[in-house]
């Protein structure tokens, strides 16, 4: 038995990017960035605002749509593929537009080493190393040297997307698509999970869903709200290891989502005799 992990010892911990292990979401600073190499930064970042607001009201509006009807025969999973169109035509837009043109990988690393954790993170990550437990990233997010730069040795393995770089090692602009839907976390994890022990997945919104309910301990960090409207919505099971909630997972296998403020309460839960 890990010695750091005496209450539910894992084997590997999977982990979503954005808002789970990241303070806020990095993909506006991969844009920002990449407007330092243009000469019409003004009218760059206009577009850019638009795709955003454009962006955030599609996501809004199908939430509203699916939540303010009667609880349909639809299911979880229909309600989450609802939003590939969305990210597929907003993935369309970013190509088109070229927001991501010219960035280096200089750039990408130095945006990754001063992206800003969520507190405890790194301790968590480090205990969880030195008890051979296996760390790896699985992400929506648009560059893999971004993550690797963040995260440094605290994980062994990122499973994302990542930039098309041409003969001078700057970006196309273009997205090579791995990772971008609920159903692709689902299948990264399904092929990348534990193969001789548990598996726990931490994820802080809706993308993370389907990994969380499938892992042998699903969590789910911080307070976003259509995470819980959603969790509500669909009646799935839940406890608050911040609120010290009895949960044992020899019972509850999987189908159960851990609710957790910090990495500081995941770590007591894993830690505590």
């Amino acid at each position: 038995m890990n010695h750091n992990v005496k209450n539910y010892p894992i084997a590997k911990l999977i982990a979503d990017f954005d808002g789970t292990v990241t303070q806020k979401d990095t993909i506006s600073s991969l844009v920002l960035t990449a407007a330092e190499h243009r000469n019409d930064q003004d009218d760059f970042l206009e577009r850019w605002e638009q795709l955003v607001q454009w962006y955030v009201s599609q996501q809004e509006s199908n939430v509203g749509k699916w939540l303010s009807a009667p609880m349909p025969e639809k299911h979880l999973i229909d309600f989450l593929k609802s939003f590939n169109p969305i990210e597929q035509e907003s993935l369309l837009r970013v190509t088109r537009h070229k927001f991501l043109f010219g960035l280096t990988k200089h750039d990408l690393q130095q945006l990754g080493r001063n992206v800003l954790k969520r507190k405890g993170v790194a301790n968590v990550l480090k205990e969880l190393q030195a008890s051979t437990v296996e760390i790896e990233i699985l992400s929506a997010n648009w560059s893999r040297t971004l993550i690797q730069s963040a995260m440094g040795e605290l994980c062994d393995q990122v499973w994302t997307n990542s930039l098309v770089f041409d003969d001078f090692n700057k970006s196309t602009g273009e997205i090579r698509q791995n990772v971008t839907s609920a159903q692709d976390k689902l299948s990264f994890f399904e092929r990348y999970r534990s193969k001789v022990g548990k598996t726990l997945y931490i994820g802080d919104s809706i993308t993370d869903f389907l990994a969380i309910l499938s892992a042998d301990i699903g969590v789910l960090i911080g307070n976003n709200h259509v995470a819980r409207q959603v969790i509500d919505f669909f009646e799935i099971p839940t406890v608050s290891v911040t609120k010290k909630q009895k949960y044992n997972p020899e019972i509850h296998q999987s189908g159960i989502i851990l609710l957790v403020d910090s990495w500081s309460d995941l770590e007591d839960f894993l830690r505590s005799k």
